[in-house]
């Protein structure tokens, strides 16, 4: 089990959970924080934390229905395993970000149709 805490954001680097995803990095749909979650390679282990990579995709379709991907972006979400004293618990998820030029999402990222593991 997974927790995604509400956390917080000051600003800057510093901050985790909910509110750093959705006030520094856009995402505004906890559904793609699950998705990305939910990588079926388990993500890679860092410590006490695991890594998790997926992508996501932009489609342009025609008026026949044929669908062209016009871009893809990589994301990250970063959960830490280890107990935290002060939650009573695991801390959860730390961030989860688009992880091309700047760390702020597209709004189109946010349709978890297009999410897909890395």
């Amino acid at each position: 089990m997974v927790l995604l805490r509400r956390g917080w954001w000051l600003g800057g680097n510093s901050g985790f959970g909910w509110d750093k995803i959705y006030h520094k990095h856009s995402i505004t749909n906890m559904n793609l924080v699950e998705k990305i979650i939910k990588n079926p390679n388990g993500g890679e282990l860092q410590g006490t934390a695991r890594v998790y990579r997926g992508f996501t995709q932009r489609f342009r379709c025609d008026i026949s229905g044929r669908c062209t991907e016009v871009e893809r972006i990589p994301l990250k979400a970063v959960v830490e395993f280890r107990n935290d004293p002060n939650m009573l618990g695991q801390k959860g998820v730390i961030t989860a970000h688009c992880t091309h030029g700047p760390l702020e999402c597209p709004s189109w990222v946010n349709n978890v149709r297009n999410v897909a593991p890395a």
